[in-house]
């Protein structure tokens, strides 16, 4: 049920992203600039709703996990922004198609990223998770 709450999420995240980027483009914005635009706005309403909906976390808000949230959305922004100049610099693929398989790559890793950080993390350095699997981010759905 997790995975499919975090793809709901993930949609509106993407759309919220993907139309960001379309129009700040259209306004002649440079792709990379308009890329990291709009990966911004979304990460605002993926806390949200990834905090409060698909992890259910009971987790107050802190300067912590707040930082934490950022770092794995910085990581991921870099995954995206390499997969973007990839794609149109080195392999010539349009723009916009090129951010839609971004965006993919950068789903992926903020999925095993919150789910880490929202449910089977304490903080960092706190102890490790008592469940199954131990603090894996795959090893549970």
């Amino acid at each position: 049920m997790r995975v499919l709450k975090f793809a709901i999420v993930g949609g509106i995240n993407t759309a919220v992203s993907y139309l960001s980027f379309v129009l700040l483009t259209l306004l002649n914005v440079n792709y990379m600039v308009s890329s990291t635009c709009s990966y911004l706005i979304a990460v605002a309403v993926s806390y949200l709703l990834n905090k409060r909906w698909t992890f259910k976390s009971s987790k107050k808000t802190s300067p912590l996990l707040l930082s934490q949230f950022v770092m794995i959305n910085l990581l991921s922004l870099g995954v995206n922004l390499i997969v973007l100049y990839l794609l149109v610099e080195k392999v010539s693929v349009n723009i916009y198609l090129a951010q839609a398989i971004a965006i993919i790559f950068s789903m992926i890793f903020n999925y095993v990223g919150y789910k880490w950080l929202f449910v089977l993390s304490g903080s960092i350095g706190s102890q490790k998770s008592k469940e199954p699997g131990g603090n894996c981010p795959l090893s549970r759905q």
